[in-house]
């Protein structure tokens, strides 16, 4: 063995464990990625599911306010403030009224 041959088995060496170190760090890297982007794909799941909640009974609420502000129309149909509502309306409000359907939270 000479010394050429010694330094090509040298290069061959560094190459091939800077190549396994480059193939090492780019996959450590795609795991921690992929970790992390699962960590937060699940945060924001439930950030949406959260969401969705408060905007359902919000929705809620927003239907209980209505239709109580139209009993409320109803009943001060005597009222004058307030126009009197004809048989038509009164019909009308009954059919929006009924036509809500109750959720449960």
């Amino acid at each position: 063995m000479t010394v050429g041959d010694v330094i090509g088995f040298i290069a061959i060496n560094a190459v091939l464990i800077a190549a396994l170190q480059w193939l090492t760090a780019m996959w450590l890297r795609a795991r921690l990625e992929a970790s992390i982007r699962h960590e937060y794909d699940v945060a924001l799941a439930k950030l949406k599911n959260e969401y969705d909640q408060q905007l359902e009974v919000f929705r809620f609420e927003q239907r209980r306010r209505e239709r109580a502000a139209m009993i409320a129309e109803l009943f001060a149909g005597g009222s004058q403030d307030r126009p009197t509502m004809s048989k038509g309306s009164i019909a009308s409000h009954s059919k929006r009224v009924s036509g809500y359907r109750t959720t449960s939270l």
